[in-house]
């Protein structure tokens, strides 16, 4: 029951967060402002995100490829 009032109090927060950063912005000409082009390039940038977040998975596996297997087992301050 927590852990649900706890994601809906962070859905409200971050609702009323973009709230107050777009409520002066004019929707139809911002849509009216994409073009093709312009999605083709917000389509790369966002697969460059989703790589770079897959790199980071890797280097972070490669780096401490056991670490999850101890600190699941032993708790986070144990040692073997």
């Amino acid at each position: 029951m927590r852990r649900i009032l706890l994601s809906t109090a962070k859905i409200l927060i971050s609702a009323a967060l973009l709230y107050l950063a777009l409520r002066k912005v004019d929707l139809t000409e911002l849509l009216s402002r994409f073009t093709v082009t312009s999605l083709f390039w917000i389509g790369v940038a966002i697969a460059i995100t989703f790589l770079q977040i897959f790199i980071g998975v890797l280097r972070w596996r490669r780096s401490a490829p056991n670490a999850a297997r101890r600190s699941s087992s032993s708790g986070p301050c144990a040692t073997t």
